[in-house]
């Protein structure tokens, strides 16, 4: 069983600029990319996964994997390195 955090489906929306997609849509896009997806990177407590460009965290708990977020394409994930804000002290 997969669920999809309510936070996953926001994060798509905002990081894809696709208000259009209804939720189950976006829920259906997120599964496909869990179950078909492969391990790129471990994350504390959970794994990114990436199918077709897209990347999200997921974890597992018992015998459900639980999609806590998404992460974007390579696109977004390429700007937000270029442009995120720097964490340097003042």
């Amino acid at each position: 069983m997969i669920i999809i955090r309510e936070h996953a489906i926001e994060q798509f929306r905002n990081k894809m600029f696709d208000f259009s997609k209804s939720n189950n849509d976006v829920e259906s896009i997120l599964i496909e990319v869990a179950k078909k997806g492969k391990k790129v990177n471990n994350r504390p407590g959970a794994l990114e996964i990436q199918y077709r460009d897209l990347s999200i965290v997921a974890k597992k708990e018992g015998d459900k994997t639980v999609v806590i977020t998404f992460l974007g394409d390579s696109r977004y994930r390429a700007w937000y390195r270029r442009n995120k804000p720097s964490r340097k002290a003042s």
